[in-house]
């Protein structure tokens, strides 16, 4: 018996008796494939001595992070960003990742300057420019309750939106002003349905692939640290990743779970009802179908929402969705396509549209909300 196969079976045995007497169980099991490799190739045991050496350098490795992802799921307002408890939240987080595209380094570093408390929230706000009309819009006002739960924490922020000057950006911003105006009459009631499902379409594709974009990224992120190439998190063991989004996005989400990061959602209220144009979006999104009942229903809502429901709430409103929603939901396709063939003959379609929805209204015993206070005394 030559020496290496000594060797061999002297480990062999070893193992056998729950005995190690020159390696370890660890040892054992990692390195004897490499070093039965070895036999064929050098006899004078200089390969032996080397293989021991690679496998024991390679267990002295560091382990990797553990890195977890919670993501926050609200409508894009203050109200909803503070009610899902993100000042708290941030108290436990390493990484912050905000919705915010059209990202570049200037806000990256601005973000980061308010985290570190070298610049106050109102300085940010300041740096941006932003138009003063916009500044009680529900986006700016989610960008406020960020910055003000980032403020002085040390979080480091990132982004795995879209950078600045992105084509895909442009494409969804033309969307969106196209679908922000006033409905789009087609020659019929069918063809304004078939309208409304094509820029629906156009708009859940272009969102699907920003998604695909942020999951891209996400990976990218989760290999920067896991490679120590963020130096601030070098020796941290236990690594969260916070990140809030628009609650139409839980596309994140499941794409996460599918590759079994450890992951959890938060939204702010449960059950999170959405008002028809989001869910026509995300189901167009997850490839459901979205049939003729329900983009009329959104074409109701949206003039509902312009000439009699402007006292409300933002849609974002848990309790204006369930109202607009619950209103619209007791007309039938029939209804709403009289309400549009009326509207399309008429030389003033909206003192048309009031007319003959608030005579349905009174014939369906359906209650309008005349004033906000009104509203919020209202129980369904």
């Amino acid at each position: 018996m030559n020496l290496e196969r000594a060797k061999v079976l002297k480990i062999r045995e070893a193992e056998d008796s729950g005995k190690t007497p020159d390696v370890s169980r660890r040892f054992f099991l990692t390195g004897l494939g490499a070093f039965l490799g070895t036999l064929t190739v050098d006899r004078s045991g200089k390969a032996l001595a080397d293989t021991l050496t690679k496998v024991t350098e390679e267990s002295r490795q560091p382990e990797q992070p553990r890195i977890s992802f919670e993501i926050l799921f609200t409508p894009h307002d203050y109200k909803n960003t503070q009610a899902v408890g993100i000042k708290e939240k941030m108290k436990s987080t390493d990484v912050f990742l905000p919705e915010f595209p059209d990202w570049n380094s200037k806000l990256e570093a601005d973000f980061n300057s308010v985290s570190k408390g070298d610049m106050t929230p109102e300085e940010f706000v300041a740096a941006r420019r932003w138009p003063l009309a916009s500044m009680n819009t529900p986006v700016i006002q989610m960008y406020w309750a960020e910055i003000n739960a980032l403020h002085g924490t040390g979080v480091i922020v990132k982004s795995v939106d879209l950078p600045q000057g992105d084509a895909l950006y442009g494409e969804i911003q033309r969307i969106l002003a196209d679908y922000s105006g006033p409905p789009r009459f087609g020659k019929d009631f069918t063809d304004t349905l078939k309208i409304l499902h094509s820029t629906y379409q156009k708009l859940s594709d272009l969102e699907k692939r920003r998604e695909v974009y942020m999951i891209e990224h996400l990976g990218a992120l989760k290999d920067n640290i896991q490679k120590g190439q963020i130096p601030e998190l070098k020796d941290k063991r236990d690594i969260k990743v916070l990140m809030h989004l628009g609650s139409s996005h839980t596309g994140i989400y499941h794409a996460l779970r599918r590759k079994n990061e450890n992951t959890q959602r938060t939204f702010p209220s449960v059950p999170h009802r959405y008002g028809y144009d989001d869910e026509i979006t995300r189901r167009m999104m997850f490839d459901k179908k979205v049939d003729d009942t329900l983009l009329a229903r959104d074409f109701l809502v949206s003039l509902m929402a312009a000439r009699l429901f402007d006292h409300l709430a933002s849609s974002n409103d848990q309790k204006a969705i369930r109202y607009e929603r619950g209103v619209a939901s007791k007309f039938d396709l029939q209804e709403i396509k009289h309400i549009h063939d009326a509207m399309k003959k008429s030389r003033n379609p909206y003192a048309t549209f009031e007319a003959e929805f608030t005579t349905m209204l009174d014939r369906k015993k359906i209650r309008i909300a005349k004033t906000r206070e009104e509203f919020e005394k209202m129980d369904f």
